[in-house]
């Protein structure tokens, strides 16, 4: 979908005030939360959103991204809904959101899902890295066709034959999309401290990180919201993103001097998410 740099600002401003109630719930409950992805990036340059950005990512230790997830929504205006897939029965995916449900962001590949649509920060937890050996091995594979399993909820539009074909032996494997949500889950809390650790549901080259990056933090600010920065948060931005310091997010998404290309297929900021979410089934 592509709207106006002012449309998107209009949306980064609800964004903004998700995380501000955000980090007001995690000082209450003396959670470390961290900024991440594209929205570290900003921060770190000059506390602001990456031009282009679509979104602010945060991250938490499961330890503190499971108390948020239990407490949050008892002090969190009632328009703001925790999405996991706990909270939001058909939601599919291994991080959660938090939603300004008076709004609509429906991302196109999940236009079809009977979930809160309303416009969203990620918040992602950090668990313990997977240890090499044969078991881990036998485990990747069994997560493989679990997320295989779970993509096929998804509206993938051009998909090769064989990624069909490999989501549907991943049917037959795992015919239950809940159990392999909960056996996914099971999996992240179930692992052992290596040393390394991973951004569940973040970027690939996140699979694998020292634990001591984010071993405590740096003060940081973003939009004007006192939030944390990992604590070598140069070494990280370096693996995802190699030379960080000049990476733009907006390749090949910038449309004219005006416009850019979305994730979402239907964006409303003044209407509520079920206002629109038949015309998308």
């Amino acid at each position: 979908m592509i709207i106006t740099f002012k449309e998107l600002f209009e949306v980064n401003e609800i964004q903004v005030d998700i995380l501000r109630a955000v980090c007001e719930v995690c000082d209450k409950l003396n959670i470390k939360c961290y900024m991440v992805h594209g929205s570290l990036l900003g921060s770190i340059r000059n506390g602001k959103f990456v031009p282009g950005d679509d979104d602010i990512d945060i991250a938490m230790h499961r330890k503190d991204y499971e108390l948020f997830l239990k407490e949050a929504p008892k002090y969190l205006p009632e328009y703001y809904f925790v999405q996991n897939h706990e909270s939001d029965k058909n939601y599919p995916l291994n991080f959660a959101k938090v939603r300004d449900s008076r709004t609509t962001y429906i991302i196109d590949v999940a236009r079809k899902l009977d979930i809160n649509h309303g416009i969203y920060i990620d918040l992602f937890p950090i668990d313990n890295a997977i240890v090499p050996g044969f078991k881990s091995r036998v485990s990747h594979f069994i997560n493989k066709i679990c997320s295989l399993r779970i993509s096929s909820v998804f509206v993938i539009e051009n998909d090769t034959k064989s990624k069909k074909l490999v989501r549907f032996v991943a049917k037959i494997l795992c015919p239950s999309v809940k159990c392999a949500i909960n056996h996914r889950e099971k999996s992240f809390k179930s692992r052992k401290f290596s040393g390394f650790i991973q951004v569940t549901g973040g970027k690939p080259k996140e699979s694998q990180i020292p634990y001591a990056w984010f071993d405590g933090s740096q003060d940081g600010e973003f939009e004007g919201v006192k939030i944390d920065m990992p604590k070598d948060y140069d070494s990280y931005l370096t693996k995802i993103y190699g030379d960080y310091k000049n990476r733009t997010l907006i390749e090949n998404k910038e449309n004219d001097e005006n416009n850019i290309e979305v994730n979402a297929c239907c964006i409303d900021i003044s209407k509520p998410y079920t206002e629109h979410t038949s015309d998308w089934k």
